[in-house]
C-alpha cells in the first residue's frame, strides 16, 4: 500500500476529527481528559503512517476522531483469561443516501467505480482501547443484530444495499503485530440517538452531511488469533466484552461525493482524492506523568524531554516553572502551587538536545480519599506550556 493510499485512507478514518459504560452505567467523561486521549491516539495513527505501517494506523485514527467529535468516551468491561479490565469505548456509525452504494455490475471490462463516501459506510463500528496514550485499539465490524465472525452480511445503509463481514481485529502498536479474530460472535443492538454532535466534524471534500450523537449497545465473545503466528503455532486470545452502552457519533450524509475514477494504465480504481489528515509532528518537549499512592502520602513526578537534537530554550513568567493538581472526576482536591510562593521574576531554562528533567511533588494529610484520582502536571511556561494526565496507582 503506498503512501498516497494510506493518507487518503486515514483522511477518510479522520472525517469526524474537529479540532465512559458497562451495563447499567451510562457514559460519562469530561472534555478536556477526551481531548488529550483523541490527540494521543491521532498522534499514534500518524506515528504508524510514517513507520510505514498505515493499515494499522486507521483504527487509531478511527477512535482519535470519534473521541473528538464526541468530546468523551466510555467505560466498558472485557474480560481475559478471567480478568476483567476496563477499556475506553466509542461507536460510530456513516449513513449514506440511498443506493448510492449499490454493489457495481462486475462485468467487463472494469466495474463502475463507487462514489468517495461508500468507503466511509466500511469503518468499523466499535473501537476499544485502554489507558491514556493507548499501545492497542480494538476495532469490531459487524452488522446490527447477532452475527458470527466470518459470515456475510447484506445489511441496508439508508436504503442501499453494502455487502461487508463481521470481523475484529486487535492492533498493537509497540510491537507492531494484529491479532485477527478466527471465531466468536458479535451483537449491535439499537442505537438511540439525541442531540447534533457537540463539535462539527469535518469531512472529506465533496462530501455533507449532519452529526447527531447518542448510545450504541454492543457486547462480543471473540477468539483472536495472531497473524504473524499462522503458519506456526497458534497464538490465541479470547476478550468477552460484557452487555455495553456506548456513547456514538453518527454521521448521515446528504451526498455520496464524486465516483472515484479508474486509473487510466490500468482502470483499477484508485484511493479518493481528499485532503491530507492533520499532521501530529512530534512535540518539541515531551513528556509523562507518574503518580503512587504509599500509605497517606501521594507522591507525583513530571519528566520533560527535549525530544530535538537542538537546544530548547523555555520561558517562564514567573519563578514558577511547574504545578501539580490531583483531581477526582472533574473535582479538584490539591493544587501545589496553592502552598507555595514564586518571585514575579521572568527567566529561561535550556533544555540540552534529548536532555530529561524531572520535578516532583508529594501530597499529604487525612483529606486524601479512596477514590480513584488523577494528577495533572503542568510545564507552566510561556513559550512551550504543556498539561499531561496519570492516574494515581496504588505503590506496590
Amino acid at each position: 500500500m503506498t503512501r498516497h493510499l494510506v493518507r487518503s485512507l486515514l483522511a477518510l478514518a479522520a472525517a469526524a476529527v474537529a479540532c465512559t459504560g458497562g451495563d447499567p452505567a451510562a457514559p460519562d467523561g469530561n472534555g478536556p481528559y477526551a481531548d488529550f486521549v483523541a490527540a494521543a491516539l491521532s498522534r499514534t495513527a500518524d506515528s504508524l503512517v510514517q513507520a510505514g505501517n498505515g493499515t494499522a494506523a486507521i483504527p487509531f485514527a478511527d477512535a482519535g476522531s470519534t473521541l473528538a467529535t464526541l468530546g468523551r468516551g466510555g467505560i466498558v468491561r472485557v474480560t481475559e483469561g478471567g480478568v476483567t479490565s476496563e477499556y475506553q469505548a466509542v461507536a460510530q456509525r456513516y449513513l449514506l443516501p440511498a443506493l448510492s452504494c449499490a454493489p457495481p455490475d462486475s462485468s467487463p471490462p472494469a466495474p463502475p467505480a463507487p462514489p468517495v463516501g461508500c468507503l466511509l459506510a466500511t469503518r468499523p463500528v466499535l473501537l476499544l482501547w485502554k489507558g491514556t496514550t493507548p499501545d492497542e485499539v480494538i476495532e469490531v465490524r459487524a452488522a446490527p443484530g447477532v452475527s458470527r465472525v466470518g459470515e456475510s452480511w447484506l445489511g441496508l445503509l439508508a436504503g442501499g444495499p453494502a455487502p461487508g463481514p463481521t470481523g475484529s481485529v486487535l492492533w498493537e502498536r509497540a510491537a507492531r503485530r494484529a491479532w485477527v479474530a478466527f471465531e466468536g460472535s458479535v451483537t449491535i443492538g439499537e442505537a438511540t440517538l439525541g442531540d447534533p454532535c457537540p463539535r462539527a466534524p469535518r469531512l472529506p471534500e465533496g462530501l455533507a452531511g449532519t452529526c447527531t450523537q447518542g448510545t450504541q449497545r454492543a457486547a462480543f465473545d471473540l477468539t483472536y488469533r495472531r497473524v504473524d503466528s499462522l503458519r506456526s503455532v497458534a497464538i490465541t486470545r479470547r476478550l468477552v466484552l460484557e452487555a455495553s452502552t456506548v456513547p456514538l457519533v453518527e454521521i448521515r450524509l446528504t451526498n455520496a461525493g464524486p465516483p472515484l475514477p479508474p486509473r487510466p494504465d490500468t482502470g483499477v480504481r484508485p484511493p479518493p482524492v481528499v485532503p491530507a489528515p492533520p499532521s501530529f509532528p512530534l512535540p518539541t518537549l515531551a513528556g509523562r506523568v507518574d503518580a503512587r499512592r504509599q500509605g497517606g502520602v501521594v507522591k507525583m513526578a513530571l519528566t520533560i524531554t527535549n525530544t530535538t537534537p537542538d537546544s530548547v530554550v523555555v520561558l517562564f513568567a514567573s519563578g514558577q516553572e511547574y504545578d501539580f493538581q490531583v483531581r477526582a472526576g472533574i473535582d479538584t482536591l490539591w493544587t501545589w502551587s496553592s502552598l507555595a510562593t514564586f518571585v514575579a521574576v521572568p527567566h529561561s531554562r535550556t533544555w540540552a538536545p534529548f536532555e530529561t528533567r524531572t520535578f516532583t511533588a508529594e501530597w499529604s494529610g487525612p483529606g486524601i480519599p479512596a477514590a480513584p484520582l488523577v494528577v495533572v502536571g503542568r510545564l507552566t511556561s510561556s513559550n512551550r506550556p504543556l498539561v499531561l494526565f496519570g492516574p494515581v496507582i496504588a505503590a506496590p
